[in-house]
């Protein structure tokens, strides 16, 4: 709606985003995501907003693209959007990119130092370590 500030236009894609997304239809949810960071480049749910489109690419299938959108999530949000850092690590070794893919968890653990216990980032982290020495 024409008559809808920029805050208001922006969280109404978000939002209609959320529903595409729960009901798989990325194809939409990528177009009103991509409307709502163009509505409002510099809003306060933009990372949030950036990270929705990375993972919204990877079930279409474009790692890539997910990849550049994770990287723009992480730009805006920072070390509170930290976890870009750790699912970034997972993309990069999906597409068997391990160095960057230590990278990434490096600086998540940079980020969230307490995180190296986690079995779910000790698993990824040692299965990144064995791939890279293959």
């Amino acid at each position: 709606d024409k008559n809808l500030g920029d805050a208001p236009r922006a969280e109404a894609h978000l939002l209609l985003s959320r529903v595409l997304v729960r009901e798989e239809r990325y194809i939409g949810a990528r177009a009103e995501i991509e409307k709502a960071i163009a509505a409002k480049p510099d809003g306060p749910n933009v990372p949030e907003a950036w990270l929705m489109l990375a993972n919204v690419l990877i079930q279409m299938k474009k790692p890539e693209e997910a990849e550049q959108a994770f990287i723009s999530a992480y730009q805006k949000g920072g070390k509170r959007l930290a976890i870009v850092q750790f699912q970034l690590g997972l993309l990069y070794y999906d597409m068997q990119k391990f160095e960057e893919s230590l990278r990434a968890y490096d600086k998540y653990l940079a980020d969230v130092p307490g995180s190296a216990g986690l079995p779910q980032f000790k698993e990824a982290y040692e299965k990144t370590k064995a791939a890279l020495k293959k």
